[in-house]
């Protein structure tokens, strides 16, 4: 077998079936279409990322990011089977995903997002396109958000597909982190709970903007983006800044999507928008009055509603007017994708 410009082709010049061939003394590679070649598919990613404005672009050993005295380090992994289920646009689904996970953890901090860095594995059965659509998706979301892709790294092996991404940021002004709410300070929430495992768990947007504007008419005394579900991410918080919570169940916003799927499964809505996750909304606390002036001058157009606030001890959800205590449940991460 003969290969030409990372093609490979039989003694006869036909084109192999999909399978393992020898690539050099003791190395294997695995041909579908037109297969995957490091230096190759560097050489076109050098290209289609021409117009970065990174001192160092993509292509040295190592990326040259200038950082400030802060930087914010944000790093996720998204796995086909796990995160994301298997198909014909897996690769450009994989690619926002991957890295709107990490924008959003640059949001609950307080930042905004500047630099990333990929990793990349393919399955042995992908072929070079796959690669390409990947990088396609992974550098028009990035220009999307107004942010610099440094490289990364891209290996082939085993039968799923996996994504990496780690993003560099700074905090627009300090860090805004989990553990700086205090009882009596009010809870509240962007957006929409609920439901997300309909489709909005790969096309949310990251609350970058929204995070800004907090930080400009506040700053929250403490924040998490709500990745493994409202009531699981809140514990978080209450747990970090050494007091419990309260949620009022008439207060929350539940996603049209929670209703649908409450239709579907039995499970309430509001069961649903406490515990699905990956609605990738940003939950926030604040003083009373702080949190009085931030809703006047509230002008996005995202939502934001108070949805309890934090107490001396316990988690509790209101129902009716009724209390009762509760579990953080959530989102399972040793589970697979359904």
């Amino acid at each position: 077998m003969v290969g030409v410009a990372g093609r490979a082709f039989l003694p006869d010049g036909s084109p192999p079936r999909p399978g393992l061939f020898l690539d050099g003394p003791g190395r294997y590679s695995w041909c579908m279409g037109e297969r995957f070649v490091e230096h190759d598919f560097l050489a076109w990613l050098r290209a289609e990322s021409s117009d970065s404005r990174l001192p160092v672009p993509i292509g040295d050993d190592a990326a040259l990011v200038e950082t400030g005295p802060s930087t914010l380090v944000a790093l996720d992994t998204v796995v086909e089977g796990r995160h994301l289920l298997a198909g014909p646009d897996l690769p450009e689904r994989m690619a926002r995903k991957a890295l709107r996970v990490n924008l959003s953890d640059i949001a609950a901090m307080g930042g905004r997002a500047e630099t990333v860095l990929v990793g990349l594995g393919l399955p042995e059965s992908a072929d070079a396109e796959t690669a390409r659509r990947f990088s396609r998706a992974m550098i028009d979301d990035c220009r999307l958000h107004g942010v610099e892709l440094a490289g990364g790294d891209t290996v082939v092996a085993g039968s799923a597909m996996f994504a990496s991404v780690t993003v560099l940021g700074r905090p627009i002004d300090r860090p805004i982190r989990r553990g700086g709410g205090r009882p009596g300070d009010l809870v509240l929430v962007t957006g929409w709970l609920g439901g997300s495992i309909l489709g909005h768990h790969e096309s949310f947007l990251p609350r970058l903007a929204e995070a800004a504007e907090l930080v400009r008419l506040g700053p929250p005394s403490a924040m998490a983006d709500v990745s493994d579900g409202f009531l699981r991410d809140l514990a978080n918080i209450a747990t970090a800044s050494g007091c419990g919570a309260l949620v009022r169940a008439d207060a929350l916003p539940i996603a049209p999507a929670a209703r649908e799927l409450a239709a579907r499964d039995g499970r309430s809505a509001l069961d649903h928008a406490l515990h699905d996750g990956e609605d990738f909304e940003l939950v926030f606390t604040m003083a009373p009055a702080a949190a009085e002036k931030l809703l006047r001058a509230w002008k996005l157009e995202t939502p934001i509603v108070v949805a309890g606030e934090l107490v001396e001890a316990g988690l509790w959800l209101e129902v009716d007017g009724q209390r009762r205590a509760v579990q953080a449940g959530g989102f399972d991460h040793g589970g697979m994708c359904s």
